[in-house]
């Protein structure tokens, strides 16, 4: 082996290691997890990534994907903020990867970031992520998302933490911004991130203002409704059917662009157990709770609670057994609006309740049903499924298979559920100048009916849930969206809340 080789092959190997040394991506999906996987001291140039969100020393960007990760030495760029970044990578004593910064441009201005919905238990993500030293929750779930602009919810805890029933974590705050009362339920807009504390890590969600805790109501106010909420991102979504579409129904048309502000929705139907305590606080017996004509038809039917309440009910010639775990039925709309006064939510209007069950974001796209384009018997409550025979309703949650993108579940069968809006088929025919933006449904209805969504475990039939609601071809029209008197109650029908 001759000098000359040697030194020729050393001098590509400096090479080699001076480009594996110095990567460069840009905003596409993806890339920042990749740069978190990189060891320390490695440089890289994130090309056009966006701030999320920005605090005293450093900032947090993120690509397409929604990945984020911290800035540091560098600060005063407001969310929106595109930037170019030439940098090392770095890792804290917490394992969260961050990148040091050697030079950096701005490259434009766009829509500020809309936070990740996530449940407290997800925040830190999990485990380890392979090949680098950024730490997750031991118990987490998810991927690893430290970085992340993320929108929590729920109660503040003793100690600065709050807990939305799924788990405990820590907030930190800026410098001089109270905690507000223990107690108080809140939504936070911030970063999933971690802290160490002695040989442990936790998971800490990171508020870069004041504005980003936003009270929903303080300490000894009526109790909020408790159940698990997701986050549904503010954007547009293609709701309805379009003329092309031979299963389409007139009232689902034309198929039209809806924008919508982020909103929170619940994960599951609204439980008899969920309900028990709106009885129990005395719900059926204070008018402040009930509109005029709800109140009316309560004082009418002298109602105490809602039909088909008993543990065992017979409904025609079926058994119900129910637990507090099973969707609570035999709720009018107007039921349902007292009982979402008296928690502080409300009901999902139709476009938001369509958009949690039939939108991916990932792949712009409206699903025939929650879970995808091909029907499949046994990822929902109904008929002829063979997971849950008892020709009735299951509890909630029961098929996982059949979660919609944002993770909401049974949105085809079980129950039908009520929405805010009244029913109008020609509604949608009539595009505002400007393009449809958060929907509230018209003002009246001129058959006098609200509207149902999703199908029920009494549907017999193929098309559970098509395009905007039940539909079958063999059906009539109104199953599309179907729709009620909103004095009307059975024991086929029920609701889940928003806020």
């Amino acid at each position: 082996m001759t000098v000359q080789f040697v030194r020729t092959m050393f001098i590509r190997a400096l090479a080699i290691a001076f480009i594996l040394n110095c990567l460069t991506v840009s905003s596409n999906a993806g890339v920042v997890a990749d740069v978190k996987t990189l060891p320390d001291l490695r440089n890289v140039t994130l090309e056009d990534v966006v701030v999320s969100c920005q605090f005293q020393d450093f900032v947090y960007v993120q690509d397409s994907s929604g990945a984020g990760i911290r800035i540091t030495g560098i600060s005063g760029f407001e969310p929106g903020t595109r930037l170019t970044i030439a940098g090392t990578v770095l890792t804290d004593v917490s394992g969260e990867r961050h990148v040091r910064p050697d030079s950096w441009q701005t490259t434009g201005q766009t829509t500020p970031p809309a936070p990740f919905g996530m449940a407290c238990r997800d925040v830190g993500g999990t485990d380890q992520m392979p090949g680098a030293g950024q730490y997750g929750v031991i118990g987490g779930r998810g991927p690893n998302n430290v970085g992340r602009y993320v929108c929590i919810w729920g109660k503040i805890t003793a100690g600065e933490k709050i807990s939305d029933g799924t788990r405990e974590i820590r907030i930190d705050l800026p410098q001089g911004v109270d905690c507000p009362d223990i107690g108080s339920y809140v939504i936070i807009r911030g970063i999933s991130s971690l802290i160490k504390i002695g040989k442990d890590r936790y998971p800490i969600a990171l508020a870069p203002s004041a504005g980003a805790i936003q009270v929903l109501a303080p300490p000894g106010s009526q109790p909020l409704y408790g159940g698990e909420m997701v986050y549904v991102s503010s954007g547009a979504f293609l709701m309805g059917s379009s003329d092309s579409d031979p299963l389409g129904f007139p009232s689902e048309r034309p198929q039209h662009e809806v924008y919508l502000d982020g909103y929170w929705i619940a994960k599951h139907e609204v439980t008899r157990g969920e309900y028990r305590k709106f009885i129990d606080a005395g719900g059926y017996d204070d008018p402040k709770y009930w509109s005029e004509e709800g109140w009316h038809y309560r004082n009418k039917y002298s109602l105490s609670h809602p039909a088909w309440w008993e543990d065992t009910t017979i409904f025609g010639s079926y058994i119900f057994t129910q637990t507090d775990s099973h969707p609570v039925v035999g709720v009018s709309w107007y039921e349902a609006e007292a009982y979402c006064n008296w928690a502080g939510v409300r009901m999902p209007t139709e476009a938001e309740w369509e958009k949690a069950a039939r939108w991916n974001p990932a792949l712009s796209k409206s699903f025939n049903y929650p879970w995808g384009d091909v029907w499949e018997n046994n990822k929902c409550n109904w008929w002829l499924d063979s997971k849950f025979m008892n020709r009735q309703t299951a509890p909630v949650g029961s098929y996982p298979d059949g979660a919609s993108y944002y993770g909401c579940m049974d949105m085809a069968g079980n129950v039908w559920e009520w929405v805010q809006d009244w029913m109008d088929p020609t509604y949608f025919r009539q595009t505002p100048s400007g393009g449809w933006t958060n929907p509230q449904g018209p003002r009246s209805s001129p058959m006098g009916t609200k509207v149902l969504k999703g199908g029920s475990w009494f549907a017999h039939y193929r098309g559970i849930y098509y395009r905007s609601g039940a539909r079958c071809s063999t059906r009539g029209e109104n199953l599309a969206r179907w729709n009620e008197f909103p004095n009307q109650e059975g024991g086929k029908q029920g609701f889940r809340v928003a806020r």
